[in-house]
């Protein structure tokens, strides 16, 4: 498909933002694997139940996924990008999603 000038910017800039939010991922899902880890030997320290800490950071890892899932695809075709970290081209309508 044809796209002008201006709307190949625009999927730029929504992928430059995409790649963003993934790499904000990293935060959260870094603290919720520390916490399933070690949380259960912290966790009747500061008065929680080990249970409900394996819970609400297994939650937090799905929520992850699931924004993952959602988010991490072409700003053109709507098509998931997979495991690519920094692709440079959708690899399934071609569309250029950095500059070169």
């Amino acid at each position: 498909m044809r796209y002008t000038e201006e709307q190949r910017d625009q999927f730029k800039n929504r992928f430059f933002q995409k790649r963003l939010y993934q790499f904000a991922l990293i935060i959260p899902v870094g603290g919720a694997l520390y916490m399933l880890s070690f949380g259960g030997r912290y966790a009747a320290e500061l008065g929680m139940e080990p249970l409900m800490v394996a819970l609400g950071t297994g939650g937090l890892i799905l929520a992850a996924a699931l924004f993952h899932w959602i988010n991490w695809r072409c700003p053109a075709c709507g098509k998931h990008f997979g495991n690519v970290l920094n692709p440079a081209r959708c690899s399934k309508c071609g569309v250029a999603l950095r500059s070169p």
